[in-house]
C-alpha cells in the first residue's frame, strides 16, 4: 500500500506539472481525449513488486491503446507496440508480476493538432526526476530502456556509456547500483531497425538475467 501511495503522489504531482513550455495547454489533451498525465499502469498488471522497470518513449494517444486505457495486455487491436511487447514476455516466460512499465516522459508527446511526436531532449531532462522517483520507489534490479529516448532518461538521472540505442540493446551493464539493460522499441517502426527474431534474442537475455539475480 505504500508504494501505491508513494506512486500516487509522483503521478498527482506530474498532474500538476507545467515545467515545459513546449507541451501542448491541457485543454488540447482534453479536446482530443488524452489523459496527462498517463498513470501508471492498472494494479492488477504490472507489479508493484516488479524485477524490471521498463522505460518506454511517451504513452501513446489511441483512445483504445494500453497508455489510455491501462491496460498493458488488451488494448486494441490497432495497438501493434502492446500487442508486440505482449508477445516478447511470454516469448520469454516473464510474468506481468515481474515488471513496472513507465515512460521517459509522463505525458503524451503530442502536438497542438493532436499528432504524436518525439519527446523532446528537455521535455526528457524535466521528467526524468519523475522516472527517478519511480524507480527509487519501486528499487527494482533492473531497468529496461526501451529506444533512445529512455536510454537519455537514464542518463540524465545517473551518466553511462551507451549513447544509442543500436550499439547496446540486448547488453546490460551497472547503472544507478542496479543494471540497465537497454532494449529497441518493439513499435512496428522499431522493429524495422530491430527485427522481432533479434527482439526475441534480447527478451531471452534479459530473462537469464533475472534468472541471474533469483540465485
Amino acid at each position: 500500500m505504500q508504494i501505491h501511495n508513494s506512486l500516487d503522489q509522483i503521478y498527482s504531482e506530474a498532474q500538476q506539472c507545467q515545467a515545459c513550455p513546449t507541451i501542448p495547454p491541457r485543454k488540447i489533451y482534453e479536446n482530443f481525449g488524452v489523459k496527462f498525465p498517463v498513470a501508471y499502469y492498472s494494479k492488477e498488471e504490472g507489479g508493484i513488486n516488479a524485477k524490471i522497470v521498463f522505460i518506454m518513449e511517451s504513452p501513446g494517444i489511441a483512445k483504445g491503446g494500453a497508455a489510455q486505457t491501462g491496460n498493458l495486455e488488451s488494448g486494441g487491436n490497432y495497438d501493434l507496440t502492446a500487442k508486440n511487447g505482449a508477445a516478447l514476455r511470454k516469448h520469454a516466460g516473464i510474468s506481468l508480476r515481474d515488471f513496472f512499465v513507465t515512460n521517459s516522459i509522463l505525458h503524451a508527446g503530442m502536438t497542438n493538432d493532436g499528432k504524436m511526436r518525439k519527446p523532446k531532449n528537455s521535455e526528457i531532462k524535466t521528467c526524468s526526476s519523475f522516472v527517478k522517483r519511480i524507480i527509487d520507489v519501486i528499487n527494482p534490479p533492473i531497468v529496461a530502456a526501451v529506444g533512445n529516448a529512455a536510454l537519455k532518461s537514464l542518463y540524465f538521472i545517473e551518466p553511462h556509456p551507451c549513447l544509442k540505442i543500436t550499439e547496446c540493446a540486448g547488453n546490460h551493464f551497472k547503472w544507478y547500483n542496479r543494471y540497465a539493460f537497454p532494449l529497441c522499441h518493439w513499435s512496428p517502426k522499431g522493429l524495422i531497425s530491430r527485427s522481432m527474431k533479434y527482439q526475441q534474442e534480447d527478451f531471452k537475455k534479459l530473462r537469464e538475467l533475472i534468472d541471474q539475480i533469483k540465485k
